[in-house]
């Protein structure tokens, strides 16, 4: 830490020795380099602790430390945190170790890196004499702090120093009986001071108190629910004290409108852990697996933890990892003592705050965490779609007003006269009106010459009017500001020292600011802040934005930097209503700074705000040129592709034509990277826009950038798998993975196999899958990118079970579950979800698969993906009622589907229809075959639409099709098909194909080889299946084979107890 005063510099100050108890004994022991490293462990967590504690200095004394501070207070509480670190640590320590502190105080002199003085060497003195875990101090450092903290000393009476003219007055600071504060202080908002005593509130603390003990043992959210001013803040207050009462961690963050930061309660509460709580973190084992935290809170950065954030990697893949630091370093605060995360005003919470903390929540039944939630109480249509789901499952605890008995019981307390039944007619029992006027009370006023408004604008406009104009100006000023330091508040209101120190003194005697610890002002109560911004004309609020902006940039030369969403915030509501050119210029590079901060810390809805917000302000400037029009739109569409948000694709198609119309090709490539329709890509509907923007930009972007052309073409050809002129993807994709290969970025290799996985399914043949995706894997594992290798894994399965290996398939899903838990992000638990329920339908075990299918349905609906999802639990529930015989109970639902518009491209509407003997099976056939002929396109859909026309062409009697389709699927025979549900191997397909073009030996020949198929890779039901119609097909003679009734008796065991009641039934 830098000297914060001039070299010669006379100050008083408290000045604090540490030294380890034999040292040099441990060194022996330990050996140099592991002491090296031990020692050095140590100084940073005792330098980390007494700078969170306020030391102004520090400086290393070899085993030991030297630290000033300003006040005997500040340096006793220090000590305290030291000693408390060092037991914490020894608790889990090979190798204990004993620390002995000593504490003087006096005038001291300032060198260029050091002090010196008389209280230096009393404090050098007295850290000799001391034993070990003992902390001294001399009788001057005791009698500067009488009174200001609840600090226990015991006498020691005179004791000798070398180099000292007459024995000290020594005390021993009797630091194991000060309150541990492990689990950490509480949040300054917090802790404010209070105008009333708590009073009231007994049946919520009840029921909080439970909570509480409840949450010793596993997960819960719980939301305070109450309208502004009803005491939601003080009753939280009040639980947080409880919780650390029962060695809680309490953690506490802020949702403001608009966010003062990305991912602003996370953010807040973990940076205020890492400065204020150095060593929970150091026991709590937290290490470089947080290091993405770093985005969010820089202080993780210092010592003693120096977390870094892990190299760039897929904006997506850090976003998810951040999302999984958080989880970890709860889980291991959670490891050490019960979590209570105080999260405020949680209505403002912007979206990534919402999915950050659905993150914490998300599986953490057993986990010992709290989150405790104020809200405002909000119209259901109005809140997040985010919001709702994350507090479904929440306990709601409403927060009503006083009743006339509190009212009355505050009053009393607070020692004010007033009639409290006419108090609570006045107030309707908010309890911030009612700490307003016993403000007023105490000031002398009755009540009966107080005119309570139904509102609190009044009553601060009145109590602004008695103000000096001063402090009516610094009032205003922060009303726009909501918090600011005195140096920017001063420099806002441009006033001298004295003129400031009054002003200031008189808003907070009028109870309407408040001055923190760190010298910051701010409002008393949001409330009152609201209330007079509400006063302020348009112009006047553009005004006052303008001023805060200009303060908080001249005190502060790096607020872009620090700062970027206040800075910004201010800046634009000032060119909002002012229109100044300059003004606007400085808002818009101001909010272009603020989303690239938002991107930068992986909030990427918070950025497209941003953005929208400098698009919009620039919509009508005459000074905004097409070209940077169209560079905002690309940067915000590519924010919207991040975020997930549909509007992405429009806006990049709009940033694409204004590129176009300027010549910039740079940004026709981004527009067209950026607007990658993922999933709904594979939903049997193409683009012609899309398709045209990837053909653009692959003619205009540079030939030297090769995993650029990668990922173009590769786009491209997953954009044509459902065109008319798809076939050309083939020739694409082969491009792409050799492009991709040439590149050497394994990052562009997995990704380019990724999307070729879905592009070539018919094309290549089933060994070239297989090596294709092998070397996606460890391209996937070269990233070190966890979301990368989920992927990669999750698309290995598909040619895992064409191959009809379900053994391995469970096994790749299986490392995949094990990177989601990693990661945490539902979206990846609902894609192994209803991959698991399609397996286990596979395996046979259609309670579980269905289980298993309902649970991805749940998911998918809450995560917004509600229409695939139910696309994909549709056919899958229609397969296991198939088989348990229930089939009848979707035929409205099918018969529906065969009416819509579109044809489902796997046709299995048609095949269900035909297993019920639907007529609306033949009309539906006809018009597929109308459409696209018996065999349907090469792309993802052809194995199992195939598979699906050869049950209609057999059901139906269909011997000519039957014939074309036994053609198209000759090869196939050892193959499973397969969607979202696996078919059977493609031997049993062609067996019915045979059956129905009359040939029956050649149907005999491939129920026989279906038969060993299905045996060998374990599929029970499907072998179940293949043998009755086996033996269906040896009960009308003429063919030779086993006897039936040895095949049914063989599908009798495999039967047993699977609920296939469909295959049952046959065997009767």
């Amino acid at each position: 830490m830098s000297v914060p005063r001039e070299p010669g510099a006379l100050t008083t100050a408290t000045i604090l020795f540490t030294d380890v108890v034999s040292s040099t004994a441990l060194r022996i022991r330990l050996g140099e380099e592991r002491a090296n490293v031990v020692f050095r462990r140590l100084y940073d967590l005792l330098r980390s602790v007494v700078n969170a504690n306020g030391a102004t200095f520090t400086k290393s004394l070899g085993d030991g430390l030297m630290a000033v501070f300003g006040s005997a207070t500040a340096g006793l509480d220090a000590v305290i945190a030291v000693q408390q670190a060092v037991a914490d640590e020894n608790e889990r320590a090979m190798e204990k170790i004993s620390v002995r502190a000593a504490l003087a105080a006096g005038d001291v002199c300032w060198g260029l890196d050091d002090v010196s003085g008389l209280p230096t060497v009393e404090a050098a003195r007295l850290v000799a004499q001391a034993e070990g875990g003992q902390v001294l101090c001399t009788d001057l450092v005791r009698r500067l702090a009488q009174g200001r903290g609840r600090h226990e000393f015991k006498d020691l009476g005179r004791l000798p120093g070398k180099g000292l003219r007459e024995p000290l007055h020594t005390y021993e600071l009797h630091w194991q009986s000060a309150a541990h504060h492990l689990g950490g202080s509480l949040a300054p908002w917090l802790d404010d001071r209070h105008v009333l005593p708590f009073v009231g509130r007994e049946q919520e603390l009840r029921l909080l108190d439970a909570e509480l003990a409840a949450a010793e043992f596993g997960s819960g959210l719980v939301v305070l629910e109450g309208d502004a001013g009803v005491g939601k803040t003080r009753l939280a207050s009040e639980v947080a004290r409880r919780a650390l009462k029962r060695q809680f961690t309490v953690l506490a963050g802020r949702c403001t409108n608009p966010a003062r930061q990305a991912y602003e309660p996370i953010a807040g509460a973990v940076e205020r852990l890492a400065r204020t709580s150095p060593a929970l973190l150091l026991r709590a084992g937290v290490d470089q697996r947080c290091g993405q935290l770093v985005r969010l809170a820089p202080s993780l950065a210092g010592a003693p933890l120096s977390l870094q954030v892990p190299p760039a990697t897929e904006p997506v893949s850090e976003r998810y990892h951040l999302m999984a630091a958080a989880r970890t370093l709860i889980e291991r605060l959670a490891a050490v003592r019960p979590v209570l995360l105080v999260i405020d005003d949680l209505q403002w919470a912007t979206l990534e705050s919402l999915q950050m903390l659905g993150a914490l929540m998300w599986e953490a039944e057993s986990l010992p965490l709290l989150v405790m939630a104020m809200s405002r109480p909000m119209p259901v249509e109005s809140v997040m779609p985010e919001l709702h789901r994350l507090t479904a499952d929440a306990r709601i605890v409403p927060v009503p007003s006083f009743r006339p008995e509190e009212v009355s019981l505050a009053l009393a307390q607070a020692r004010a006269d007033g009639d409290a039944e006419r108090l609570h007619r006045m107030t309707g029992g908010n309890a911030f009106l009612i700490s307003e006027v016993v403000r007023e009370l105490a000031t002398g006023k009755e009540l009966d010459a107080l005119a309570v408004p139904d509102a609190v604008t009044r009553m601060v406009v009145t109590r602004m009017a008695q103000l000096h104009p001063d402090a009516r100006e610094l009032v205003g000023l922060l009303a726009v500001g909501e918090r600011m330091d005195s140096a920017a508040l001063r420099r806002g209101l441009g006033l001298e020292e004295a003129r400031f120190v009054a002003a200031v003194e008189e808003a907070m005697g009028a109870g309407l600011v408040t001055l923190l610890d760190n010298g910051s002002c701010q409002f008393s109560h949001e409330l009152t802040r609201t209330a007079l911004y509400a006063t302020l004309s348009p112009p006047r609020a553009a005004l006052l934005h303008g001023r805060v902006a200009d303060a908080l940039c001249e005190t502060d030369p790096r607020a872009m930097e620090s700062r970027p969403y206040v800075v910004a915030a201010h800046l634009l509501a000032a060119a909002e209503h002012g229109r100044d050119p300059d003004r606007v210029s400085a808002a818009a590079e101001a909010g272009v700074r603020a989303a690239e901060h938002a991107l930068a810390g992986l909030a990427h809805r918070e950025a497209v705000t941003w953005y929208q917000r400098v698009l919009d302000l620039l919509a009508d400037f005459p000074g905004t040129t097409p070209e940077r029009r169209a560079e905002l739109l690309v940067e915000c569409g590519r924010a919207m592709w991040l975020a997930g948000d549909p509007e992405a694709r429009p806006t990049l198609l709009r940033a694409a034509d204004l590129a176009r119309e300027c010549g910039r090709g740079d940004l026709i490539v981004l527009a067209a990277l950026g607007g990658d329709r993922g999933f709904s890509s594979v939903s049997a509907a193409h683009d012609e826009r899309r398709i045209a923007l990837l053909t653009e930009a692959r003619q205009v972007v540079d030939s030297t950038d090769v995993s650029t052309r990668a990922l173009l073409a590769a786009m491209l050809a997953t954009e044509l798998i459902w065109a008319p002129d798809g076939e050309r993807r083939f020739a694409l994709s082969d491009e792409a993975v050799a492009l991709a290969r040439k590149s050497g970025d394994p990052r562009t290799l997995a990704s380019v196999l990724g999307m070729r996985s879905l592009t070539i399914v018919p094309a290549d043949p089933l060994h070239q899958r297989h090596r294709d995706g092998d070397e996606m894997l460890e391209a996937a594992r070269r990233t070190g990118d966890d979301l990368a290798l989920f992927h990669a894994y999750v698309q290995r399965t598909p040619p895992v079970l064409d191959s009809g290996d379900a053994e391995k398939a469970a096994a790749l899903l299986d490392r995949a579950e094990e990177l989601a838990h990693r990661l945490g992000q539902p979206h990846l638990d609902w894609l192994l979800g209803y991959s698991r329920a399609g397996l286990t339908l596979m395996q046979g075990d259609l309670a579980q698969a269905e289980a298993e299918a309902e649970a991805a349905l749940r998911l998918g609906s809450q995560i917004g993906h509600r229409l695939e999802a139910v696309a994909i639990f549709s056919e899958q529930i229609a397969e296991i009622r198939r088989l348990q015989g229930r089939l009848w109970e979707l035929r409205d639902r099918l018969r529906r589907a065969a009416r819509a518009p579109r044809v489902d491209p796997v046709h299995a509407v048609l095949r269900y229809l035909c297993e019920l003997d639907d007529e609306e099976a033949v009309p539906l056939l006809e018009r597929i075959l109308a459409g696209g002929g018996a065999e349907p396109p090469r792309n993802m859909a052809h194995r199992p639409a195939l598979d699906n026309l050869a049950v209609a062409a057999s059901r139906l009697g269909r011997a000519e099709l039957a014939g074309r389709l036994y053609d198209a699927l000759a090869g196939d025979g050892e193959t499973f098909g397969h969607g979202t549900v696996a078919h059977h191997c493609g031997h049993h397909y062609l067996a019915h194909l045979g059956a129905a073009m009359g040939d029956p030996e050649r149907a005999a020949g491939h129920f026989e080889a279906a038969a060993e198929v299905h045996e060998r890779r374990g599929v029970p039901l499907m072998l179940a299946e293949s043998l009755l119609d086996w033996a269906d097909l040896l009960d009308g003679g003429g063919v030779s084979g086993p006897k039936p009734g040895d095949l049914r008796a063989w599908c009798r065991t495999l039967l047993a107890g699977r609920g296939a009641l469909l295959l049952e039934r046959r065997l009767r």
